[in-house]
């Protein structure tokens, strides 16, 4: 007795330690300061709730009032504090003087109040890094308010009127109509002229599903402008009065701007409205707006008014400014297709296909197959389990030593085996083709290497441990019975086979639950992931957990009535019709109660093991993914290639999915450079072509760790090496007068949240300049860095890099491509124009032309070319 309870203390201890980091880390988090926790509430409706430093009139305006604002509570805190003891010495409010944790605080200076009239449209302005989408979260109330001590204005006519369409287009894995409407009642004449006014009527017609087709996880199968012009629509169509749009534009070509500029900014759907719109397109957006906010370097306002007064025409796009470390811009880069107008009936007939993206996950049924268990069971193999449950049993004295021996021998055994699983687990993901990726969501791969990899890792082993030792105590119970009372053999055998038979109806329903459990598992990370991720955009529940402990009760109560029936028939017996001794009486009726109680613990641990060996089914499944063709040294191409840039392309041919449309059709072409080996990259091994290539796509990729580990994961080159590339991409890392220039000692959150999407492109840029590969793709590398910048980048590159290196551009903004030797024009997925950009000007009537003449900005561009012809 004394050691069971010394046992279940220890175990429970154990438990409470575990409870006890669990309970502080969560209180922690849910002691953090959370935006709203300032304001009061009227009758527990949130949206009664005021956003400070906003406010509305009785005319409909929205005015931001005056005042600093930060994206963190401590840092507006300290910051406040700072201001406050240097207001005596110093006016300056300039960032470099805000300390904080990071060394790094940015601040939004709004000096007088902002007002948007209702209906007007107001662009909003600025260099990379400026505070232009901070602005927007103020509005929003996403950001701290420095002064503490301010006023609190109220809001009392717009409760809940803000539409927001973010930089970085976030839509849901659902279907597309369902990302436009987001909830709202569905308005056939309404919707049908969004999809007009955004030019998404011919995208659709180019899906077998039309408007019914899944977007897949963070949008894969729609283009950066597509998923720009849906996060548009789902804006426009909503009935909020006030739309505040983040750089909408950016992710659209010349022609599908101007359709959105002239159909959607200037059309019905915008009358009455309150528009907000930030953008480094102004010439294209400046045809609509009738307000202008310029901000400055260091979050200042330098300017807010009518547009011609604040920005004159002379004037063009602001000046671009160094870039400054605030988190405050997040856009994706996309190409995206024109828009141009079809009929909705023809895209509602397309609907009738399903649409579907995601295929259906697998579900087991019956038991658990014998060689799942293989994986967790092979190892230890050097240990003899037989030998050491004999010697326990028979050596009474040495089972303190024998039972150590065993305990850590089937610790290192399951730790070895839980090793090998995770290890090839891991390699078969990684080794796995991107089109699994894109077609599998991430939580399910988080589900097998969390949930199921756990189960393996602790479950699993602990149920063998447990069911062997349940075992062995059971037989050696029922033993003890036979040998004092023989007749009870067969009553007991009887007992024990009743059991597996309850055994085997309960696992049956358990089992086909806890898969169910499992499966629905996945979707509820992907939509919980999906959510997080939009909380600036904008329970679920299961009852399956219900069930499975319902099960658990109906199996307890039936197996503990039959060991009741079986303990009391053998005390019935032993004392009417066997003459025992007291003590041999006890000890069979003890032995009796063991063996009924252990009944129902053999069978849970059973039913868990095999419950549990669904990870394990689970795991194999992911174990038996197609996989990338491996590298062989004899498909390795020699060092030196590639030796020069020369790239050919014939007859290329792709599509984003096995049954999707074809987006690039027949394509062949010749870029030339320096000197030129051939070598077929048909039998080029895999690695060898993707580590001699460098691609920065639209949405940069960043490293949780320091700058230097972002630019040199692998510790190749030296820091001067680093440094120069960092100042050829224009970012300048080495000065130390400025506590907020980046470093290379700078850390960077995971995915590059504490940095604006043009700093990560920047950062991109420079990662690419260090590797030196003959072969450098920009995909609209430069999108989201201001035009001036972005001018220095372009000449940086055309300078920086070798004559033999070939630099393919995809861009939307014309000017970076102004001085290419040549120009590709793509339309459909088909080359319609190749030539230089001077021949391509002169073509009359040609698509490149056409692009120019409508850019707003034919004359610069013209310049860019004539500069490159040397005229």
């Amino acid at each position: 007795m004394l050691r069971g309870q010394f046992h279940l203390t220890f175990h429970t201890l154990a438990q409470v330690v575990t409870g006890k980091v669990s309970l502080d880390r969560l209180g922690a988090f849910l002691n953090e300061t959370e935006l709203l926790d300032r304001f009061s509430r009227a009758n527990n409706d949130i949206s009664n709730t005021p956003r400070e430093g906003l406010a509305t009139q009785d005319n409909g305006s929205v005015k931001l009032a005056r005042g600093r604002f930060m994206w963190s509570e401590s840092d507006a805190v300290s910051s406040a504090q700072a201001l406050s003891e240097s207001s005596s010495s110093s006016t300056t409010n300039t960032i470099s003087e805000l300390p904080s944790a990071a060394g790094r605080a940015f601040v939004l200076n709004i000096d007088e109040d902002i007002q948007f009239e209702r209906g007007l449209f107001t662009l909003v302005v600025g260099p990379t890094g400026s505070g232009k989408t901070a602005l927007l979260m103020a509005m929003l109330g996403e950001m701290h308010r420095l002064d503490k001590s301010g006023e609190r204005l109220q809001e009392s006519g717009f409760h809940n009127s803000f539409a927001y369409a973010a930089q970085e287009s976030w839509v849901l894995n659902d279907t597309i109509r369902h990302n436009i409407l987001f909830g709202a009642p569905y308005s056939a004449t309404r919707y049908a002229e969004v999809l007009h006014q955004t030019g998404l009527e011919r995208d659709l017609t180019l899906f077998a599903a039309g408007d019914q087709t899944e977007v897949g996880e963070r949008g894969l199968t729609l283009s950066g402008g597509q998923k720009a012009r849906v996060t548009l629509a789902r804006a426009v169509y909503s009935d909020k009065e006030v739309l505040l749009l983040d750089d909408v534009l950016a992710a659209l070509d010349v022609h599908t701007s101007q359709w959105v500029v002239e159909k959607c900014f200037a059309g019905e759907l915008m009358k009455g409205r309150t528009v907000v719109l930030v953008t480094h397109n102004v010439p294209m957006a400046r045809k609509v707006a009738t307000h202008v906010v310029k901000i400055g370097q260091g979050g200042l306002i330098l300017g807010h008014g009518p547009i011609d007064k604040v920005l004159p025409p002379s004037e063009g796009i602001p000046d671009g400014e160094p870039l400054l470390v605030a988190a405050d811009e997040a856009v994706e880069k996309d190409t995206g297709n024109a828009g141009a107008a079809s009929s909705v009936a023809a895209i509602r007939e397309q609907t009738t296909e399903s649409g579907k993206l995601v295929v259906e996950e697998e579900v087991e049924v019956g038991h658990v197959k014998l060689e799942r268990y293989q994986y967790d069971t092979r190892s230890p193999e050097d240990v003899n389990v037989i030998r050491y449950l004999l010697t326990y049993g028979g050596i009474l004295t040495l089972s303190m030593l024998i039972y150590a021996a065993a305990y850590v021998a089937y610790i290192y055994g399951s730790l070895r085996a839980s090793r090998t699983i995770h290890r090839k687990l891991i390699r078969s993901i990684l080794g796995t083709t991107l089109r699994w990726l894109d077609t599998t969501p991430t939580s399910r791969v988080v589900a097998r290497c969390t949930q199921d990899i756990g189960a393996v890792d602790g479950v699993i082993s602990g149920m063998v441990q447990w069911l062997t030792e349940l075992t062995v105590s059971m037989i050696v119970k029922l033993g003890a019975i036979v040998i004092i009372t023989p007749i009870f053999l067969g009553p007991g055998l009887s007992v024990a086979l009743f059991g597996g038979w309850l055994c085997q109806v309960y696992m049956s329903s358990q089992l086909s639950v806890k898969r169910e459990m499992s499966n629905a598992k996945a979707p509820v990370l992907a939509h919980f992931g999906a959510t997080i991720n939009g909380l600036g955009n904008v329970d679920p529940h299961t009852r399956a957990a219900r069930t499975f402990y319902n099960l658990n009760r109906w199996v307890t109560v039936r197996l503990d009535i039959l060991g009741a029936v079986f303990t009391s028939a053998l005390a019935a017996y032993m004392v009417y019709f066997q003459s025992q001794s007291a003590s041999n009486t006890g000890f069979s009726l003890n032995m009796s109660i063991a063996f009924s109680g252990m009944i129902l613990y053999w069978v849970m641990f059973l039913n868990d093991l095999e419950v549990q060996g669904n990870s394990l089914e689970r795991i194999q499944k992911y174990l038996e993914i197609e996989q990338e063709s491996k590298s062989v040294v004899e498909r390795k191409p020699p060092a030196y290639w590639p030796a020069s840039g020369k790239l050919v392309v014939e007859h290329l041919s792709s599509k984003y999915s096995e049954d999707g449309p074809e987006v690039l059709h027949d394509l062949s072409f010749r870029v030339n450079s320096g000197e030129h080996i051939g070598i077929e990259t048909k039998s080029i091994n895999l690695d060898a072509l993707r580590s001699s290539i460098t691609i920065i796509p639209q949405v940069p990729e960043m490293l949780s760790g320091t700058l230097r580990q972002n630019l040199d994961p692998f510790d190749q080159y030296d820091d001067a090496q680093l440094n120069d590339a960092l100042r050829a991409s224009g970012l300048n890392s080495t000065s130390k007068e400025a506590s907020h220039y980046l470093t290379l000692d700078s850390v960077i959150s995971s995915g590059g949240d504490n940095l604006s999407i043009g700093q990560r492109q920047v950062l991109a840029l420079a990662r690419a300049i260090v590797r030196g590969s003959k072969l450098l793709i920009l995909d609209e590398a430069t999108s989201a860095i201001d035009h001036e910048t972005d001018m220095l980048i372009q000449s940086t590159l055309r300078h920086k890099l070798g004559p033999d290196v070939t630099l393919l551009t995809v861009a939307h903004r014309l000017h970076t491509i102004m001085d290419a030797d040549k120009i590709m024009v793509l339309d459909e997925g088909r080359i319609i124009e190749f030539d230089s950009p001077e021949a391509l000007l002169e073509k009359e009537n040609g698509s490149f032309k056409s692009l120019v003449d409508n850019s707003g900005d034919k004359d610069n561009l013209c310049s860019l070319v004539r500069r490159r012809c040397g005229v």
